[in-house]
């Protein structure tokens, strides 16, 4: 996706990534039990995909990942929700971290 916003090492390394594909909006997070294919999940794979068609104004974006939910809210609504398996961050690393906003 074209970032909007990451947190990561490089491009293989992100620990959060969240952009836009096409009229969609992607998060990708590095997640201790998101998958067992440690190339994907180095790169917060398989992403997560809010597929409503976004608009393309100013827009106020929150995603909040908690306990099994993973909720997009945009301008103060919830535009997407989604059951997500529950893990940790602790796969997240910090030497030579860069947080980059697009």
């Amino acid at each position: 996706p074209a970032r909007i916003f990451t947190i990561s090492d490089d491009s293989a390394l992100r620990c959060l990534t969240f952009g836009q594909e096409g009229s969609n909006y992607v998060l990708r997070v590095r997640h201790t039990t998101l998958n067992n294919n440690a190339a994907q999940n180095n790169n917060g794979m398989p992403d997560i995909v809010a597929s409503e068609n976004i608009t393309l104004s100013l827009t106020h974006v929150v995603v909040v990942v908690t306990g099994t939910t993973c909720r997009f809210i945009v301008n103060g609504v919830v535009f997407y929700r989604r059951e997500v398996i529950p893990g940790s961050f602790s796969a997240w690393t910090s030497s030579g971290m860069v947080v980059a906003l697009m």
